[in-house]
């Protein structure tokens, strides 16, 4: 599609004026209990996006997802209807086709060609997705969950809820899992800040335990997280980065010994 309009900027991403090229009338009112609905008639349909959404974002990726289960799933019936979880279902335990029309969102939104090259001038960093975000003016979610995919940094970005970790994506080399489901580690700035504590507004260092799960972490393993608030949501955005091994080789080296005082000038700077 990207192809055939011979877009070359993402300024030229217009999702209303692309769908209606597909056949995809989009209109905006209120709908009760879902964000976004597909009402396909023959070759053509009717994208419903909820007028209260508040971020403009969001309502553009909505679309996006819409115009992807029209394109995608044709034998999925007349009428389909998203809510919030589908149109954020980077979750494992998402339906195949919520997954397929976020990828599909996500891949109009911010073509490779467009975002891969932007995702390596920088280190990871809320600040750099925030910038991809508005470049691309999808949320700041979607932004975070494209940079993993192109980064050149081991790093993932976490959704955390009501203290429980929804769900993770990782780059392909980050190389370590992240218990889904279970509750957001207290050592971890994604705790602080859903506890009112003041956290860094940058990268900073917290303890590799905190996030990934594996046994064979040095003692004072450590790692590089940013986490933010989303308040209407009542969810945290993490930023997690590898930005060294934090492997036990088997022995207490020296690199043990500068992790740990690393961890103590961590403290110095904030952390409990």
């Amino acid at each position: 599609i990207i192809a055939e309009l011979r877009i070359r900027h993402q300024s030229e991403i217009s999702v209303e004026d692309i769908a209606w090229t597909r056949g995809v009338a989009v209109r905006e009112t209120l709908i009760e209990g879902a964000e976004a609905r597909l009402v396909r008639i023959g070759s053509t349909a009717i994208a419903s996006i909820n007028s209260a959404i508040p971020e403009p974002g969001r309502k553009r990726f909505a679309i996006a997802h819409e115009l992807g289960h029209f394109e995608l799933h044709s034998g999925g019936g007349e009428i389909a209807i998203c809510e919030g979880r589908d149109i954020a279902a980077w979750r494992r335990e998402a339906a195949a086709g919520e997954t397929e029309a976020n990828e599909f969102a996500a891949e109009l939104l911010m073509p490779e060609f467009l975002f891969e090259p932007m995702c390596h001038a920088f280190e990871p960093s809320i600040d750099l997705v925030a910038t991809l975000s508005g470049e691309f003016r999808t949320t700041l979610t979607a932004a975070a969950v494209r940079y993993t995919e192109f980064s050149p940094h081991r790093c993932a970005v976490v959704l955390s809820e009501r203290g429980r970790i929804a769900w993770y994506k990782a780059s392909r080399d980050f190389g370590y899992h992240i218990a889904v489901g279970g509750e957001i580690h207290p050592d971890s700035y994604g705790a602080d800040i859903l506890a009112g504590r003041e956290v860094p507004r940058r990268m900073d260092l917290s303890p590799a335990r905190a996030w990934v799960d594996g046994r064979q972490l040095k003692p004072a393993a450590l790692i590089k997280e940013e986490s933010i608030l989303f308040r209407r949501y009542g969810a945290v955005l993490s930023l997690i980065h590898i930005h060294e091994d934090i492997e036990d080789a088997g022995s207490d080296d020296e690199d043990g010994i500068d992790g740990i005082d690393n961890w103590e000038r961590g403290m110095k700077w904030g952390r409990r």
